[in-house]
């Protein structure tokens, strides 16, 4: 096969990033979602999750606000500054509830924002809405 074709076929599954760091919860929505079609790749650590989001620039990134080396709204600042994220879709995931925290969320340009606890059908349901 050639790249071109490996490259086409791969693009007809929707890429989902999931930076969190909690890996049970990380696992079970990586599980599901690959149940659903979807290819994933996961990553517990801010700093890693944005050079992959960067590289691979996913379909959807699922994002978790408090994590190791760099927060979520910051990985989330750098990828609307450049022209190749900048579009990209993005689900906060967070436990981060309070209003000033959606504000946050949605001032940078976020797509959804959801809270922790959660329910795994209501997370697909957005996805889906969000990237088909």
């Amino acid at each position: 096969m050639s790249q071109s074709t490996q490259n086409r076929s791969r693009k007809d599954v929707a890429d989902v990033l999931i930076v969190e760091d909690n890996m049970v919860l990380s696992y079970t929505m990586g599980l599901k979602l690959k149940q659903k079609g979807y290819s994933v790749t996961k990553t517990g650590n801010g700093k890693e999750g944005l050079a992959l989001a960067i590289e691979q620039n996913p379909a959807l990134l699922i994002l978790d606000i408090m994590l190791p080396e760099m927060d979520g709204f910051g990985i989330l600042r750098e990828l609307r500054k450049r022209e190749s994220t900048k579009d990209m879709k993005v689900l906060i995931l967070t436990s981060k509830g309070q209003e000033k925290d959606v504000k946050t969320g949605f001032d940078l340009q976020a797509d959804e924002y959801m809270t922790k606890p959660f329910s795994v059908e209501e997370l697909l349901m957005r996805v889906v809405r969000l990237i088909g």
